[in-house]
């Protein structure tokens, strides 16, 4: 599965600025943090989680799920997963091993 086709093109630090600005002066008096970036992408023709991420940066707050953190994790489930199908097929061969010998 690919990504998906992003329809606008590069957005510029002016842009971007202002448009952090405009969230925050819509959230919280007037609306949700996610309400206001929706209003805001919908203005710029974006994603509204690019907004949101752009608000989260200049924060100083990091996105919660890094793709290198994610790969790693995916990485530890596999060997996980390795190593339980290899306990499975022991276990399924000692069964069949004893129900043999009954």
């Amino acid at each position: 599965m690919s990504a998906p086709e992003r329809r606008y093109g590069p957005i510029d630090e002016r842009t971007r600025r202002v448009s952090v600005a405009r969230v925050r002066e819509l959230s919280p008096s007037q609306m949700s943090r996610t309400a206001a970036a929706k209003r805001v992408a919908n203005d710029i023709g974006c994603h509204f989680n690019t907004i949101l991420l752009w608000v989260a940066a200049e924060d100083g707050r990091a996105p919660s799920r890094s793709v290198p953190r994610l790969e790693a994790l995916a990485e530890h489930l596999k060997r996980e997963l390795a190593c339980s199908q290899a306990l499975n097929q022991e276990l399924a061969q000692a069964l069949s091993e004893q129900t043999g010998r009954a």
